[in-house]
């Protein structure tokens, strides 16, 4: 997929405006016309995810979207306790749904942008878990991915 360049620079101020003072269809109108794979990481990494699945839908149907981010999207909103099939995990068949799609996604290489690194927090035993619920899960799913840490700017 051939990257375009951004012309806008991401600061705190950025995306406190994108986050706080848009409207949840103002966001969306702005995250499907994004071509900035850094930008659309930095919007999912300062989310509230209380907000529900809208805004990640949108940032993972972006075509700039990058693994690492659809790794942390699936990580932040709770997918890995979605593996285990715990049953004191409440996710609405919405948000079931969604975190299945993004697994199958991720499974099935549907991210050609492939340049920011994910490292998802599990422990060993976390890993164990995991690998005993879900044998056949795919390797990125525990290990994360390639390329370029980012800093993330919190807002």
């Amino acid at each position: 997929m051939k990257k375009l360049k951004s012309n806008i620079k991401i600061t705190k101020e950025y995306l406190y405006d994108l986050l706080y003072n848009k409207s949840n269809l103002e966001l969306i109108s702005v995250i499907k016309d994004i071509t900035d794979s850094k930008l659309l990481h930095m919007i999912m990494a300062n989310y509230n995810w209380d907000n529900g699945i809208e805004i990640p839908k949108t940032v993972i149907a972006n075509s700039f979207c990058d693994l690492g981010t659809a790794l942390m999207v699936f990580s932040f909103f709770g997918g890995y306790e979605f593996l285990l099939d715990d049953e004191e995990n409440v996710f609405s068949e919405s948000e079931k749904d969604f975190l299945s799609d993004l697994q199958e996604q991720i499974k099935n290489k549907k991210f050609s942008n492939q340049s920011i690194k994910y490292i998802p927090e599990l422990t060993r035993a976390d890993k164990y878990h995991i690998k005993k619920s879900c044998p056949d899960i795919s390797k990125v799913f525990l290990e994360g991915t390639e390329g370029e840490l980012l800093d993330i700017i919190p807002v």
